[in-house]
């Protein structure tokens, strides 16, 4: 492969963080339902996974990364990077919401989603600042990186020129999309949003750390881990408040776990042992869920007072320990 010349990152071609971010993105949805990697929102993924810094190819920006003084404005990728996605999308998906989240997931992933109706707005200099980003690509390197990242999927990329010309008709599909988005009241929607801008964020910043490493997330921590647990600590011993803990896990862990019903609530007096009941019935839904499709789900334990966070932190810590004796 020839190398393009241009750079993401100091020492990073700019096509071998693209093709990393994708590839970690590709693997982030094969964690997933299996559906998922080859529906509207999987192609949109790997799409964005190869465009989100599509901008850093002007000179502006390259020169920007060498510690040469540049205008900060016309440095900037986001908006080219998101204006070019936008377009791939749009000739991709005609009348759904993907291309919109596209253009919003590029345009924030050095920052915070916004509300689709407030991005849908380009001002007359934010365009003239992407022709002059135009004007300021070399082509002989644009052709080379838009040649290697071809084979990765990127196969409906304008030319410099026509997306320029393009660019003009920009704040008339704005419009349209402002129109269709300010009667949008769809939560799938909502999730489809965050999901992409996770997938997104997490495969940048991943490929920028560890250099594009997969980072390995299919940890089994077993049920045994709990029982373990009670045992060493003897939560089974028959006082008047043990049996009643007793009682609440078992019937904790023994409900019908369906996975077409994924929602659950535990409501118990403090002292009850809420700490690892839950534990130990996410632990069994994780096994069942993986039992029945395969997927092994991440654990994610959100707390909403600071209060009791160390001291659920340091009652799971000791759970695990009895599996992973260097948890940390």
């Amino acid at each position: 492969m020839l190398p393009s010349q241009l750079y993401s990152h100091p020492g990073k071609l700019l096509e071998d963080h693209l093709i990393s971010t994708q590839k970690l993105i590709v693997h982030y949805l094969s964690e997933m339902p299996d559906d998922l990697a080859e529906s509207a929102l999987g192609i949109t993924a790997k799409i964005v996974g190869l465009t989100h810094d599509l901008g850093k190819a002007t000179d502006f920006f390259q020169k920007h990364l060498k510690g040469e003084r540049v205008p900060k404005k016309l440095s900037r990728h986001s908006l080219f990077s998101a204006l070019i996605t936008y377009h791939i999308l749009k000739e991709q998906f005609q009348n759904n919401e993907m291309p919109m989240l596209g253009y919003m997931t590029v345009l924030r992933h050095h920052g915070d989603l916004e509300n689709p109706e407030t991005e849908a707005y380009l001002e007359d200099e934010e365009i003239d600042l992407v022709k002059k980003q135009i004007d300021n690509i070399d082509q002989e390197k644009w052709s080379i990186l838009i040649e290697n990242l071809y084979k990765y999927g990127l196969s409906t990329i304008p030319t410099l020129q026509n997306l320029k010309n393009w660019v003009h008709s920009f704040p008339t599909l704005m419009k349209e999309e402002r129109r269709k988005w300010r009667n949008m009241n769809n939560l799938k929607i909502y999730f489809f949003a965050n999901l992409l801008f996770s997938l997104l964020i997490d495969g940048d910043k991943t490929e920028v750390v560890i250099q594009s490493a997969l980072p390995s997330r299919k940890q089994t921590i077993p049920f045994r881990a709990i029982q373990k647990y009670r045992e060493r600590f003897r939560t089974h011993e028959a006082s008047v408040l043990n049996q009643m803990r007793e009682r609440a896990f078992q019937e904790v862990i023994n409900i019908n776990q369906s996975i077409e019903n994924p929602l659950f609530s535990l409501n118990l007096p403090t002292g009850m042992g809420k700490t690892i009941a839950a534990l130990a019935f996410a632990f069994k839904l994780r096994e069942k869920i993986h039992q029945q499709s395969g997927l092994l789900p991440r654990i994610i334990y959100a707390l909403p007072f600071l209060s009791i966070i160390d001291q659920c932190a340091e009652v799971i810590e000791e759970i695990l320990s009895f599996e992973f004796p260097e948890v940390d």
